[in-house]
């Protein structure tokens, strides 16, 4: 079903990551910008606890983890299967 309010959608954005490690919830923002109108979202996924809190390397590694999952999002979005085709067609997609 066709909307028409992304009709006025020119840029979407990936607007940024977090992690709450008390939680541990990362979450994945986004925007979609047009003309006159403007939609953020957050995609969020829940990672178990682990049983201990992790030490600093390991933290370090957690953080490229999200990263990598971050940046495997935004591929999928370019391969078709991701949030940047909901507001097709959208001509510019910022990082």
């Amino acid at each position: 079903m066709y909307v028409q309010r992304w009709d006025d959608i020119h840029t979407f954005h990936y607007t940024g990551m977090s992690f709450d490690l008390a939680s541990g919830v990362a979450s994945f923002d986004y925007l979609a910008r047009g003309a006159t109108s403007e939609y953020p979202f957050t995609e969020v996924v829940t990672f178990p606890l682990p049983e201990r809190q992790p030490d600093a390397q390991t933290l370090v590694v957690l953080e490229r983890v999200l990263e990598l999952l971050w940046h495997c999002c935004m591929g999928a979005s370019r391969r078709g299967a991701g949030w940047a085709d909901a507001s097709s067609p959208c001509p510019s997609i910022r990082i």
